[in-house]
């Protein structure tokens, strides 16, 4: 079977914008996950942290239950960190 060639954004969203309307407060606690608790091995997130949304605004990618993460920076990518937000 041939499968059809499709580009990544026809059938994915990639880094989708943060709706204001699901925009917590700065001061909400959200969850955090650091690169040093995606398992490369099992494809799930071993620990998380918990941080005000006032401290993650900036700098990180908001993500929420269902989406696959997957690290953005070399070495982390390479080695196949990714999971799956459950």
């Amino acid at each position: 079977m041939k499968w059809p060639v499709e580009t990544i954004d026809t059938v994915a969203e990639v880094n989708p914008k943060l709706a204001t309307a699901d925009r917590p407060d700065s001061d909400e606690i959200v969850s955090f996950v650091p690169m040093s608790a995606v398992s490369e091995e099992t494809l799930s997130i071993s620990a998380q942290a918990e941080r005000p949304f006032s401290e993650v605004a900036r700098g990180y990618t908001p993500f929420k239950r269902g989406d696959v993460l997957v690290a953005k920076i070399t070495p982390s990518f390479e080695n196949g960190k990714m999971a799956l937000a459950d």
